[in-house]
């Protein structure tokens, strides 16, 4: 009896085994339940209709509960049709003996389909921009997906999962082309992720991009991606605003990419973002830039037309606790030249902003206010700068070459980039191995600037250039005192130089400078203001002209001679007057032209290299921003005198000149003496010629023209300023 039972029971055992596994595997084919599950999903939702084939009754191992499967159902929601695969409904045994409501766990297999059969599942969808966008801008692509519901007693929904996947996923909208992406999704009550998303915006393909978010209430966002392609003049400008965009105009920007990058974004229920993390693990990138219009920089010889960084190693770490870090480091040209190291650094917080630059370079850079070139020999750049809503303040700067050093220390800029304040700069430099810059400058309570040399050879000609350019020093009001051992120029060097002054909003308002030249000869320069109006007053004597003279090319073949120059100006007019005593013209290629015309003896004297004498020379000049005007020159000397007016047009750069000049005093004096002829020919108190040359000179520099009138008697202009000479 008992090995009768014991075998019954292992044949029970095996049937109920098999039935399992059959239930498992195969499953019981019946029509039976058809209406059942037609009505309980009716039941849950009025706008769903289904009709479903032949359904199979089968038992799930895992749960331990039975579930019914069908195939290809026709499922209609809300008039637009659901390519269902497969469904799997999941039914409690209990319940469903007592007849109850029963659906644990519903299962749905969504075929794959186009993008042209979306439009009925995206209909689906409530209304919203979202559904809007993908109506409109969806171009193609494929979606599968698989939706999990799990119900509670009264059939609602506790929990859902839907996953898929998207392949070849095209979108416009805007200036965005989404095109080529494919991705792995998963949405759960409060998660979800897109994973393995790969594809191209505007032509930029990124590869591996993650994005998960944790929670309704507080959304998370995961984003992981590889980017690689090229950023240019094209599809950079689809992210910026008109504004933006001008200042591409006049410029090619290629930025190839090869680079990782992780984005953390938090968010509240309302979609707006609680706090950020961004971080660029890798790059290898390669920045290009070409301008259309080269620009002409203040210290380098060539004008820039392209610049290039390779191998950029490019990281970053900024987010929402006000600690944001963004790197550079790479390989860098000028112009196609040789590549050298560069490296930044920055610091974002929301008060400010920290820079730290380091390059080397192989330019030819210029520093004309100190006469300095390089000389394609390589120089080092320290540049560390903070800048903030008020001010930009240049903690260090560094330049270095072999022994020639330019190092500056808290230098503070207002927003306009005009000087606050400066806690010292320390320059030296060497021309031709010979030291010609040595010396400090600090911007406190007072502007101090001393050393023992400073090279003065391009000041006069910066100095006349300067209302073209930007006043650095503009707002700025503070005593000013200079001092040099040496101040040096081509000419004549000047010794123990020393000036006091006071700078009211950027301009000198008062200056007493001293300084002397060899043999006890001294130069004496005053600023002050005229009491009686706006005007300024300013004043040089010099024992030398030629160093006060240098940047007007008229003077350039002048020698010797005692200067005194009298300016009264205002911020739109000057009127200058400038006197020269006893100096000679060596080597004047106009005044040769002239005396071949006239006089073989001045000639002589100008080409045998002695130079023609002045005894006086007088010069009244006008000048506002648009001209010079000479309104009267007169110089009078042995061999030649001379009576001219004339300009210079600034916006054509054109020069017209015209006036008299007398190349054979003596002979004329001669003539002035002969009885009653002389009388009626000459006054006899002028003693000055008969015989003149008028000439016009006219054009523009390096291109100016001559002509000339050999015979001509003395204008009564002439004979009165001979007149007003002699008294």
């Amino acid at each position: 009896m008992k090995k009768v039972l014991i075998k019954f029971f292992i044949i029970t055992i095996l049937i109920l085994s098999f039935f399992v596994v059959f239930l498992n595997f195969y499953g019981i084919e019946t029509k039976r339940f058809n209406n059942l599950v037609e009505s309980e999903i009716k039941n849950f939702n009025s706008n769903i209709n289904v009709s479903l084939n032949k359904i199979k009754i089968k038992f799930d191992l895992r749960s331990l509960n039975l579930y019914f499967e069908t195939i290809k159902p026709q499922i209609i929601f809300l008039d637009s049709s659901i390519p269902v695969e497969k469904i799997k409904v999941y039914l409690n045994l209990k319940k469903l003996i007592k007849n109850q409501k029963n659906i644990n766990e519903v299962q749905i297999n969504i075929s794959e389909v186009d993008h042209k059969s979306l439009d009925g599942l995206i209909k689906i969808i409530k209304p919203s921009n979202f559904k809007s966008i993908l109506l409109k801008n969806l171009k193609d692509g494929s979606i599968k997906s698989n939706l999990n519901l799990k119900f509670d007693d009264d059939l609602k929904i506790t929990s859902y999962i839907i996953d898929g996947y998207v392949r070849n996923f095209k979108l416009q909208y805007n200036n965005f082309d989404i095109n080529k992406s494919s991705f792995i999704y998963t949405f759960r009550n409060n998660s979800g992720e897109i994973s393995n998303f790969s594809g191209k915006i505007n032509n930029l393909a990124f590869n591996n991009a993650k994005i998960e978010y944790l929670n309704e209430n507080e959304i998370t966002l995961d984003i992981k991606s590889d980017i690689n392609g090229v950023i240019n003049n094209k599809n950079i400008s689809n992210f910026l605003i008109n504004s933006q965009k001008f200042y591409l105009s006049d410029l090619d920007f290629n930025y190839t990419t090869n680079s990782s990058h992780y984005l953390n974004i938090k968010l509240n229920k309302n979609f707006e973002i609680k706090s950020y993390n961004y971080v660029i693990k890798r790059s290898s990138d390669i920045l290009k830039l070409k301008l259309k219009t080269p620009i002409k920089s203040n210290f380098l010889e060539k004008k820039i037309k392209n610049f290039e960084i390779k191998d950029i190693n490019l990281k970053s770490a900024i987010s929402d606790e006000n600690n944001n870090i963004l790197s550079l480091k790479g390989k860098f040209n000028l112009n196609d030249s040789e590549y050298q190291d560069i490296s930044i650094e920055s610091k974002f917080t929301k008060k400010s902003k920290k820079f730290l630059i380091k390059l080397s370079s192989k330019e030819n850079v210029l520093m004309p206010i100190l006469n300095y070139k390089n000389n394609k020999s390589k120089f080092n750049v320290i540049l560390d700068l903070e800048t903030s809503k008020k001010f930009y303040e240049l903690q260090k700067f560094s330049f270095e070459e072999g022994k020639n050093k330019v190092e500056v220390d808290n230098l503070k800029l207002d927003k306009n980039f005009k000087i606050i304040s400066l806690k010292n700069m320390n320059v030296e430099t060497f021309n031709n191995e010979k030291a010609n810059n040595k010396f400090k400058v600090s911007i406190g309570k007072k502007i101090n600037i001393n050393g023992n040399k400073y090279d003065a050879t391009n000041l006069l000609n910066l100095l006349d250039d300067s209302n073209e350019k930007q006043n650095l020093l503009e707002g700025l009001s503070k005593e000013v005192k200079i001092s040099f051992d040496n101040l040096q120029n081509p000419y004549n060097p000047v010794n123990k130089f020393n000036l006091i002054g006071k700078i009211t909003d950027g301009s000198f308002t008062k200056i007493s400078s001293k300084g002397e030249f060899e043999d006890g000869k001294y130069l004496d320069i005053t600023l002050k203001k005229d009491q009686n109006s706006n005007k300024k007053i300013f004043e040089i004597y010099s024992d030398y002209p030629k160093p006060l003279l240098s940047n007007y090319k008229f003077f350039n073949d002048l020698q010797g001679g005692k200067l005194l120059i009298n300016s009264t100006f205002d911020d739109t007019f000057s009127e200058i007057k400038i006197k020269i005593e006893k100096f000679k013209i060596i080597n004047a290629p106009t005044f040769v032209k002239l005396l071949s015309l006239a006089d073989l003896g001045g000639m002589a004297d100008l080409v045998s290299g002695e130079g023609l004498s002045f005894d006086d020379m007088e010069i009244q000049i006008e000048k506002n921003k648009n001209s010079l005007k000479i309104k009267e020159l007169y110089a009078i000397g042995s061999s030649i005198s001379i009576l001219m007016e004339g300009f210079r047009d600034n916006s054509t750069n054109i020069i017209s000149l015209r006036g008299t000049m007398i190349p054979a005093k003596n002979i004329n004096k001669f003539l002035s003496k002969i009885p009653v002829v002389g009388e009626i020919i000459i006054p006899k108190e002028v003693g000055e010629g008969l015989f003149g040359v008028s000439f016009k000179i006219k054009g523009k520099p390096g291109n100016l023209k001559t002509t000339v009138n050999p015979v001509r008697t003395l204008t009564p202009r002439f004979i009165q300023k001979a007149l007003e000479k002699k008294n």
